[in-house]
């Protein structure tokens, strides 16, 4: 079988399948490339603590070392928030399933084009090309919409609650007493579905 009729047999299916296995890796990928956003203010967040810690050792003392105005730590699982809020919004999801449906049927065309040699492999092959040029900027499309709201949500809180540290879960912090940091995660999340328009 040739390589132009192996490429017409990509149907829309197989595109969708594609698709969709792109969006679950953009949720994952949102998660971890939130993360990594902050890894400036995790590097000054872990001198911080570095430095409690020499006040800690210095004192032998942690009620005296401890500054006296640190009052509240949290944290928040960025990762649960970024997929749970890629669940939530309905409105995200829309937008991204009709830009999937659009490149879906401009795949169709090129499809039909090459089954019809109307065009030839190579341009097919650069067609595919921006097909997937078009999903990459999708997922930043989406990622920078996400993670956007995600820091909005946590800088409010962080100021109506009066928090002194907010930082992600699993960031620099190795270890803390517990009860010493709260969980925030969930109150992220509830705000985050708060902000969303109502369902259908």
């Amino acid at each position: 079988m040739s390589e132009q009729e192996e490429a017409a047999k990509l149907n829309g299916s197989q595109l969708l399948a594609l698709v969709t296995l792109v969006l679950l890796i953009l949720a994952a990928f949102l998660g971890a490339a939130f993360l990594y956003r902050q890894q400036g203010q995790l590097e000054s967040l872990s001198r911080q603590l570095t430095q409690l810690k020499l006040q800690l050792a210095q004192s032998g003392n942690p009620a005296q070392a401890a500054p006296s105005n640190l009052k509240h730590l949290a944290y928040v699982n960025t990762a649960k928030v970024a997929a749970g809020y890629l669940k939530m919004d309905q409105q995200l999801q829309s937008e991204v399933e009709a830009k999937k449906a659009k490149l879906s049927k401009e795949l169709g065309q090129f499809k039909q084009q090459l089954k019809e040699q109307t065009i030839t492999q190579d341009e097919f092959n650069v067609k595919i090309l921006g097909i997937q040029e078009k999903l990459t900027k999708i997922k930043q499309e989406a990622l920078a919409r996400v993670s956007n709201k995600i820091n909005a949500v946590i800088t409010q809180i962080g100021r109506e609650g009066g928090w002194d540290l907010i930082t992600g879960e699993a960031n620099v912090v190795l270890y803390s007493r517990t009860g010493l940091m709260q969980d925030l995660t969930d109150e992220v999340l509830a705000r985050l579905q708060a902000q969303l328009p109502p369902g259908p």
